[in-house]
């Protein structure tokens, strides 16, 4: 995607839930987004950051491992 490319170009992390959002929403994506706007509502933000969470937790711990090398 045209946001990795970008990301890695300038070294920083990324990671894209967007897969595991459509397998979760399934057929039922207007429960996960705003309307006629197409950004996550309440609900689909919280499938953003029970996805990406365990991304962040191992790019925190790799900057600690890192940071006392």
């Amino acid at each position: 995607s045209g946001a990795r490319a970008f990301f890695e170009e300038l070294n920083v992390p990324f990671f894209d839930p967007s897969a595991h959002m459509r397998k979760i929403m399934g057929e039922h994506r207007s429960e996960y987004i705003l309307e006629d706007d197409g950004h996550p509502n309440e609900k689909g933000a919280a499938i953003i950051a029970e996805q990406i969470t365990p991304f962040l937790v191992e790019q925190v711990d790799e900057m600690l491992r890192n940071k006392s090398e």
